[in-house]
Formats: structure tokens, C-alpha cells, sequence
């Protein structure tokens, strides 16, 4: 059984350009919409698995709400499509490959909101669009998992001082924060939310980040595999005054979670914002974790 995908809802100042701009320029079909009076108030359009409803602003009286997430439209040949949006489009970066290890190109509409275009991989796909693993995922392990994605994780930190990376008590370990931090405690990315870096750039850090703590742990245990679940996340989210979406951000860290711990991978967390953070780095995240 599958759950319904998460379908995100754009306000538009002008439904009619936006329709044409995403079934021309995207290749998105329309399947659906609402008219009254000759008029298009809400409108659908779709490309794969991913869907998008469209609302017209002039609906007087009701809330319009800005989403700032990330919209993922999954690909065969993301350089291909590059090629043929090349001036057509504002192209925010990419085609690149991430620290992650996918594929992508994010470009930004006639409106402001940020789609990303990434080669399709199957098993990050259906956690996006909220589909259970299949039954060959669950059997993977942790390390399988990290194999199959191509992913590298960066050499694990030292302790320092009196405080260590991570501590094991009874069936649990407790991570100290971690950062998009390198050898020396070096920073990878640095830089305010909302000033310096966008929504994408910060996702990006959250999920280095993650990269990190998961070099810690398999330095800790010797390898993922005796993680169970993980059970708790609470990320710093470095943010100039005006930026209140910390969330959108730290899904960088929780869907690696997710890619490389399946269902298991899924946790609950706190997304908070803050004026500052060690060496102005963007995203910082302490997390607990269950072990066999």
C-alpha cells in the first residue's frame, strides 16, 4: 500500500503564463482544473510522478500561503535536459554532481519557487514522493545502501577536550553537533540562510552534514549496520532576520536518514533557527540513535 504523494500548492499571479511556461518549457501535462465563468481559478499539471497544483491569486478571501520548499521531477538524462532549457530558463545551478552523490539541476520558474531535476533513483524517489520501500530495500543494510548510492563518506573528527563525537549508553547512541565541517574543523559551507545562501544551498549543507555524523558513527561502531533506528534530530539552522523556514533546510539531513536507513530512517525531530553558529557555518545537528 502506498501513501498518497505530497502535492505542493503555488500561488501564481498570472495561472495562464504558468501553465504554458510549465507544459512548454517542462514538458508538464495538465489533469486538472477548476473553471467557473470562463474563468481557471486551480489547475494541476504533472511530469512523471511529480504534481503541482497551481491556485490564481485574485481567489479574494483566502489565505496565499508562499511555499519554499524544493519540487523534485525526476529524470532520465538531467545534462540532456540542461542542453535544451539553456536560456529558457533561470538555471540556479547545475547540472552538478552533489557531495551526495545525485545528479541534479534546479532552476527557478516565472515565479520564484525552485524545482530540482535529478537523475531518477529509485529508492530516494519513492521516499520523496512517500512510497514504501520495496521488499529489496528493507533487506539491504545500512552500508549496502550507502554503496548503492555512491555514496563517500568524508574521514570521521577526533575528539577534542573533555567532549567526544558520539556517546553509547545502553541500546542508545548520542551524537555531539555536528556541521559541514572539515579536516581541522575547517568549514565546507558557510554563510546565513535567507542572506548568503538559498533554500537548495542549505539543503545541500544539511545533507553533508549528515554525511558526517554518519562518519562518525561507522568510525564509533566499526560500521552502520548495528543502527536500528533513528530516533531523534535537532538541527540549528543559521538564519538572517526574515528567514522562518528552518525546515525546509534540514530535509537535507533527514532524507539521507531516509536513503540510508529505510524505513528505520525516519525520525522526530526540531528544526531551529538561530542568529549564529560556530565559524558562521549554515546548519548544525545533534541526533540520537538506537543500536542493536
Amino acid at each position: 500500500m502506498q501513501r498518497a504523494p505530497v502535492t505542493p500548492s503555488l500561488f501564481v499571479s498570472d495561472l495562464k503564463a504558468a501553465l504554458r511556461f510549465y507544459a512548454d518549457v517542462l514538458g508538464f501535462e495538465q489533469t486538472g482544473a477548476y473553471e467557473e465563468d470562463g474563468e481557471t481559478f486551480w489547475a494541476e499539471v504533472a511530469r512523471g510522478d511529480a504534481r503541482i497544483c497551481f491556485f490564481a491569486n485574485a481567489l479574494d478571501g483566502l489565505p496565499q500561503p508562499t511555499f519554499s520548499g524544493l519540487i523534485y521531477v525526476f529524470v532520465e538524462d538531467v545534462d540532456d535536459l540542461a542542453a535544451n532549457l539553456k536560456g529558457r530558463v533561470s538555471i540556479e545551478w547545475g547540472p552538478e554532481t552533489q557531495p551526495y552523490g545525485l545528479r541534479e539541476l534546479g532552476i527557478k520558474d516565472l515565479n520564484g519557487y525552485y524545482l530540482v531535476f535529478a537523475k531518477d533513483v529509485r529508492r530516494r524517489a519513492s521516499h520523496l514522493l512517500g512510497n514504501r520501500p520495496d521488499q529489496k530495500e528493507r533487506r539491504m543494510t545500512a552500508e549496502q545502501r550507502l554503496k548503492e548510492l555512491g555514496l563517500d563518506l568524508p574521514p570521521p573528527f577526533r575528539d577534542e577536550a573533555n567532549r567526544v563525537r558520539a556517546l553509547r549508553s545502553g541500546n542508545h547512541i548520542y551524537m555531539s553537533g555536528h556541521g559541514p565541517l572539515g579536516e581541522g574543523n575547517v568549514p565546507l559551507v558557510s554563510g546565513k540562510l535567507g542572506r548568503e545562501l538559498t533554500i537548495p544551498e542549505g539543503y545541500d549543507a544539511a545533507r553533508l552534514t549528515g554525511l558526517c555524523c554518519l562518519s562518525t558513527l561507522r568510525n564509533h561502531l566499526g560500521t552502520l549496520d548495528p543502527i536500528t533506528r533513528v530516533v531523534r534530530v535537532v538541527g540549528f539552522i543559521n538564519c538572517a532576520p526574515g528567514f522562518n523556514t528552518p525546515s525546509d533546510v534540514l530535509h537535507g539531513f533527514s532524507d539521507l536518514m531516509v536513503d540510508v536507513f529505510g524505513e528505520n530512517g525516519r525520525h522526530v525531530r526540531s528544526a531551529i533557527g538561530v542568529a549564529e553558529l560556530y565559524a558562521d557555518i549554515p546548519v548544525e545537528v545533534e541526533a540520537l540513535f538506537e543500536v542493536s
